[in-house]
């Protein structure tokens, strides 16, 4: 069990670990950025050179993103005609995870909320959406107010000076907000000289404050990205050449390390595997652009993670670990059209089966679906984004994650929340004694992360079959070992479902509980004691639970369908305090 000096422990191990480089450069984090002056001067280029650099340096000129705004409209007329809607609204007002705020320049607060509310609002994703529906309705009110906004938030937040200048990723997905709207506010921008002073400012806060030892997660692939975008569209900034080379070897190298090479985020996270895409996609888009070459491991990791999120349904896949929402691309609407703006070839398919590497079964025939966790809890040495979920399974039938993972919740702003929906109660699997499969240090470092292991597999034309276990309870002073195998009957067969057997292995008495969680509106109907069946009204699908032994139950669970926001959700339970060794066998059988 965790005892005070556990963390203590932890924080001294891992400063005996770094390299006077390291130490360095966290000290040098911890010091003011420096004043404007401090840095080289740089003359922006004149108007006429500047459009002509757009249109070659980035991943669209204001001829060509005004091309694109008109096609897309024309092919869409009725997103067009909503996304105008969305950026009236904005103008009056706007909403951060359901929190109304007026984007008024000269009253809004722009250090207001919790930490996580303060940075979505700064990350600036609203100017795109002003910019375009500035082009798609020849209206200059959305580019007055883009313009007076960006200005405003200079004012009020100096070079260096306050929380919007503390986290080097926030730094980066602004810079990458102003720089998709330049091209399309171009023809209109009143203050096109403070807006190129902007983002110097923020590309050389970017060339010396970029997370490498920090925060080397999406942090830093976000960092890396968005340094070398504007390296590459703004060619004349002091330094660029060797920014953009340095900022392509970090992104590559980080990139090698965070994704396996069948195209799974080592986050173990769903929500940061698609933000991740979003920096990577820009990049690799403009590289082709520009006809400059890049390694073929960041094209080939690019495609896998693609890959792996189409097979798990795309904007639909099933929430896994920790999710904001946040997107590495500017788009307001909650499903942007990125191909439109990001002209990628499609990902090549990928079959269902074992992701090994990545730490997942995904197993699919017909409109059944099982994604069974395998692996590790998250990346290596916190884990920030991932949750104490090993063994953990989701169900789809047919459109509709039947079976699913509860969400994220919050972060600072309700811890009680934060570690309720990351610990093991809230996924699909079984915990002992009441207790999380991995103790949690704080709310993003996990002290010892638990890693599955799968053990065996096979799959037939008939069947696929897992066996996999943790360790995660060999810390109790009667050690516990958690088996879980799954048999999945494929269709056509008339008794088509799945079949998980727990086996939980070790000495003396303990309380072992098995959970399935279930998305609100979900209605339980009962079938004796020993089944129930979740009914989906709406969709008209759901799942049978037949256990093996009698008892179960429900009670209420959290559920996160959006950050910042969770209501209560149904759980069925199976509880029993017993001698171990102690077996169950579920069966899961698909409901249309």
């Amino acid at each position: 069990m965790r005892t005070s000096l556990v963390p203590v422990r932890r924080y001294a191990r891992r400063l005996l670990a770094m390299e006077p480089e390291e130490i360095a450069a966290r000290l040098a984090e911890r010091l003011p950025a420096g004043a404007p002056g401090a840095a080289p001067r740089w003359m922006p280029p004149l108007p006429s050179v500047l459009a002509e650099r757009l249109e070659h340096c980035f991943l669209y000129g204001p001829t060509r993103g005004r091309d694109l705004a008109q096609f897309w409209q024309l092919e869409h007329p009725e997103a067009a005609a909503g996304l105008v809607d969305l950026a009236r609204q904005a103008l009056d007002r706007w909403e951060v995870f359901g929190v109304p705020v007026r984007l008024t320049p000269g009253e809004i607060d722009w250090h207001a909320g919790d930490r996580r509310w303060s940075w979505e609002l700064n990350r600036h994703q609203f100017l795109f959406l002003l910019a375009r529906a500035a082009v798609l309705t020849g209206e200059r009110e959305f580019a007055a107010r883009a313009s007076a906004l960006v200005r405003d938030w200079r004012a009020r937040n100096p070079y260096g000076a306050g929380a919007n200048w503390s986290s080097a990723l926030e730094v980066a997905v602004r810079a990458l907000s102003w720089l998709w709207a330049l091209p399309l506010l171009w023809p209109a921008l009143p203050a096109w000289r403070e807006w190129l002073d902007g983002l110097y400012d923020h590309y050389r806060y970017l060339s010396t404050h970029l997370s490498i030892y920090t925060d080397p997660t999406n942090h830093l692939v976000g960092e890396a990205a968005a340094l070398w975008l504007l390296s590459v569209s703004l060619p004349d900034l002091p330094g660029a050449a060797g920014q953009e080379r340095r900022a392509l070897a970090i992104l590559t190298c980080e990139v090698a390390r965070q994704v396996t090479p069948d195209g799974v985020s080592r986050e173990q996270s769903t929500g940061y595997q698609r933000f991740v895409l979003d920096f990577c996609r820009q990049v690799i888009t403009l590289a082709k652009k520009t006809e400059r070459r890049i390694p073929p491991l960041l094209e080939q990791r690019t495609a896998a993670m693609a890959s792996f999120l189409a097979l798990l349904g795309g904007e639909d896949a099933p929430a896994i670990g920790d999710g904001d929402g946040g997107r590495g691309v500017p788009f307001a609407e909650p499903r942007p059209d990125l191909d439109w703006w990001l002209p990628l070839p499609p990902p090549p398919p990928v079959a269902a089966g074992v992701f090994a590497a990545g730490g997942y079964c995904f197993w699919e025939a017909g409109d059944l679906a099982l994604l069974f966790d395998v692996g590790p809890l998250g990346l290596w040495p916190n884990a920030s984004h991932g949750h104490a979920d090993a063994l953990s399974v989701q169900v789809r039938v047919g459109n509709r994650w039947v079976l699913g993972d509860p969400g994220t919740g919050a972060y600072g702003a309700n811890a009680e929340v934060r570690d309720a929906l990351r610990g093991t109660a809230a996924h699909n699997t079984v915990t002992v004694d009441g207790l999380d499969q991995s103790e949690a240090l704080d709310l993003f470092k996990w002290l010892a992360p638990v890693q599955a292991r799968l053990l065996e597999n096979h799959s037939d034309e008939r069947s696929d079959y897992a066996l996999a276990m943790h360790e995660g309870y060999r810390r109790l002073r009667q050690p516990v070992t958690h088996h879980r195998s799954i048999l999945f009957l494929r269709p056509p067969a008339p008794d088509a479902g799945w079949i998980l057997t727990d086996r939980l292995k070790g000495t003396g008495r303990h309380r072992c509980a098995l959970r399935f969680h279930f998305p609100p509106g979900m209605e339980l109907r009962p079938n004796g004691p020993r089944a129930v069946a979740a009914i989906d009204p709406a969709a008209g699908v759901g799942l049978r639970l037949a256990f093996s032994e009698p008892g179960w139950r429900v009670e209420p669970g959290l559920w996160s369908q959006r950050f910042g926001h969770w209501e209560t959700a149904p759980v069925v339970v199976l509880e029993r305090t017993a001698e171990l060794p102690l077996v169950w066998v579920t069966m899961l059988t698909p409901i249309r």
